[in-house]
């Protein structure tokens, strides 16, 4: 009987029951009262952490059966007086249950999709929606999976290892959200060895027509609100609306850094996350990597690394110059327009039997904070940029990390057949 009444008071009150009161209320030695909070905690009608019990409030049917048992027990009201208001109680409630259940059966579920988000590169405009809007909308929904493969620009998303509804990490969006609507999931971004965990606090929100800045405003204080409370040193803000955003409220939400989704974009990352990363697999691939510091030469020591890697995969010889001069032309643009704080330059080079594959990042100024200049500059042929690397090499992707910006090029080649001498 005492075991229903804290739990009760605990659940109606969101309160917390310490273990010394749990046990001088049940008059338990300290070793049966540990075992006494286990055991409810493996029954998962408590949570039992550092001394402190918690009811298990968020699960409506055991928070029901506490009021019952409470109302029958603790207070020794006639059973059928509690059967009876009990039942027209629910009856009462069945529209407004209803409505919720729909609710949360249509809700996009931002929990499970940020879980399935596995360090993939996907198209940027799947978390821009003035860019998705501006580019794709009104596009057929069958014609867009084809559209978003050819988008060169990407964001790397990053491998989340542990997600959950927004409420257990911060009580106070639960009043105000369902649970199944906000979300918080925490990982690392694959490319950034020994970096620091990122938290992605999401949330869906409700708009008829396309959210306005209020709106936006509102909900972007309340899950910054929930990244200081837990303490988070990096996260990454994303909203989803129904029918997006307007344009004021685009603005608001790129001043803040929040990323910006209609339901549609949801939906079709969910089909991109479904479908696989969408890289082909590269059949015995061997892979180098190396940094090297920001100077005056780094450019030539990269080109000599490659020189090294070619011979030792006998690169055909046709290829090799075009390949060095692309990644030469990267490592300026690099160097000269990052403002890379650590000044380094991160390379992996991917040698397959029919491709190589060279990825070259660093941490700075991102895409979406600097424009490079695609005209060819006025000193000679250094630093013709993107231009130059896109006619060398055959695939050319530039992506959005979480600090910085990710280059990856590829040149596709193939093998002399031996001749019938050698044979």
């Amino acid at each position: 009987r005492e075991v229903i009444r804290l739990l009760h008071d605990s659940a109606r009150e969101c309160s917390i029951i310490p273990l010394d009161v749990f046990r001088s209320r049940l008059d338990l030695t300290d070793d049966a009262a540990v075992a006494a909070a286990e055991i409810l905690n493996t029954e998962e009608a408590v949570r039992f952490t550092s001394g402190r019990l918690e009811a298990a409030a968020e699960n409506k049917m055991f928070r029901d059966f506490l009021v019952s048992r409470y109302r029958l027990e603790g207070r020794s009201e006639p059973r059928a007086l509690v059967y009876a208001e009990t039942l027209a109680e629910f009856l009462a409630c069945a529209p407004r249950e209803m409505a919720s259940e729909y609710r949360r059966t249509a809700a996009v579920g931002v929990r499970g999709l940020m879980a399935e988000f596995g360090g993939r590169e996907v198209p940027a405009a799947l978390f821009d929606y003035g860019r998705f809007k501006e580019n794709y909308k009104g596009i057929p929904r069958e014609e867009l999976a084809g559209l978003l493969r050819e988008d060169e620009r990407l964001i790397s998303l990053p491998k989340i290892v542990f997600s959950a509804q927004a409420e257990a990490f911060y009580k106070a969006i639960g009043t105000i959200s369902e649970s199944e609507r906000a979300a918080v999931a925490v990982g690392f971004q694959a490319a950034e060895r020994g970096s620091e965990p990122i938290a992605w606090i999401a949330a869906e929100i409700d708009s008829k027509l396309e959210a306005e800045r209020a709106k936006a405003e509102f909900w972007c204080d309340r899950l910054e609100a929930a990244a200081i409370n837990c303490g988070f040193e990096r996260y990454r803000l994303w909203l989803i609306a129904p029918e997006g955003f307007d344009d004021e409220a685009l603005a608001a939400m790129n001043e803040r850094g929040c990323y910006s989704s209609s339901r549609l974009q949801a939906e079709l990352l969910r089909s991109v996350l479904e479908g696989g990363d969408g890289e082909a697999a590269v059949p015995q691939a061997d892979s180098y990597e190396i940094v090297i510091p920001i100077d005056e030469d780094s450019e030539i020591v990269a080109a000599h690394t490659l020189e090294d890697i070619a011979r030792r995969h006998d690169i055909p010889a046709a290829h090799i110059n075009q390949i060095k001069t692309a990644l030469i032309e990267a490592c300026i643009n690099a160097a000269e327009h990052s403002l890379s704080p650590d000044r380094r330059i991160h390379q992996k080079f991917v040698v397959a039997p029919d491709r190589i594959t060279i990825t070259v990042s660093n941490r700075g100024l991102r895409l979406a904070d600097r424009a490079v200049p695609a005209a060819e500059p006025a000193n000679g042929r250094r630093g013709w940029g993107l231009k130059l690397i896109r006619v060398l090499m055959d695939e050319v992707r530039l992506e959005d990390v979480d600090d910085g910006t990710r280059l990856t090029m590829t040149k596709y080649f193939r093998r002399p057949e031996p001749s019938a001498a050698a044979a």
